[in-house]
């Protein structure tokens, strides 16, 4: 499913939001994001959503009218609108994600600003656009994790407004620092919709020297899955040397199907884990 559709189904099936109220520090944003993947990890999609959607900021042409000024909050709100489907069905793509292939969604808070960021890329061009109020400006660092290694990772900016923290930007900087057609908060992110999943699963062969030795446990290996669905590389995470090419030889004949970006298979990393016991 593309950016777009996600967005244009997130914009014709959510319902009414649902009102909590958030301490304006980690605390609170760890609780927002803590309550919306407790309600699909329940299955209730529609909570979810509902939640989600708490993360749109209320009032939006008055508010950038008070913090950024009357004769842009008409053109802000505008683009507004088209950002926010996009990062609320991003997200829902990735709790529905991890709860799906048991992984841990972390969140890294932090204390925002506006400053420019110190390098642009060619495609990157800063409006000018300043606060005139005095803003609340955060941002967080999600991680999904898998025994703590990470399957990837993304930022993304927010304010403090009536009780729950609301989604302003990509990355780490507020949108409207970015002229409209620029790459950064204009476009959805660039990363996979969806994780790799197996679809051939090949187990692997207990080593005799290691079991005539007694050796057991985990090994921990992070693969890159090519678009075809193929082991491409594999690297060992953790696990004693007894068992890892074992474990190595197994997964090189697993079969996946890829995630898909923007309608087209793309190459993503998978972590896997094969255990080896005696009895």
């Amino acid at each position: 499913m593309s950016a777009a559709h996600s967005a244009a189904v997130w914009q014709s099936t959510v319902g009414a939001q649902t009102n909590h109220v958030f301490v304006e520090w980690s605390d609170g944003f760890q609780a927002q994001i803590s309550a919306i993947v407790e309600a699909y990890r329940a299955g209730d999609k529609a909570t979810g959503r509902r939640l989600i959607e708490q993360f749109r900021l209320p009032h939006s042409e008055q508010w950038f009218a008070e913090h950024l000024g009357a004769d842009r909050s008409a053109t802000l709100t505008e683009r507004y609108d088209k950002l926010f489907p996009v990062f609320a069905a991003d997200l829902e793509t990735s709790i529905l994600d991890a709860v799906e292939n048991q992984l841990n969604l972390v969140t890294e808070f932090k204390e925002g600003g506006e400053e420019a960021p110190s390098k642009l890329l060619p495609s990157m061009t800063l409006s000018g656009i300043k606060t005139r109020k005095e803003t609340a400006l955060f941002y967080s660092r999600f991680d999904r994790q898998r025994n703590g290694n990470s399957t990837g990772s993304w930022a993304r900016a927010f304010t403090y407004e009536e009780g729950a923290f609301r989604f302003i930007g990509y990355g780490s900087k507020p949108f409207w620092i970015w002229e409209k057609d620029s790459a950064v908060g204009a476009s959805a992110p660039k990363r996979p919709i969806q994780l790799a999943k197996v679809i051939h699963m090949v187990p692997a062969a207990y080593p005799n020297s290691a079991r005539a030795r007694g050796i057991e446990g985990k090994v921990g290996l992070k693969l890159l899955i090519d678009v075809e669905g193929r082991v491409k590389e594999v690297e060992v995470l953790q696990g004693d040397p007894a068992l890892t090419q074992a474990a190595i030889d197994a997964v090189r004949q697993w079969r996946f199907k890829p995630p898909i970006q923007n309608g087209s298979p793309v190459e993503s990393d998978y972590i896997a884990e094969i255990e080896f016991r005696l009895h």
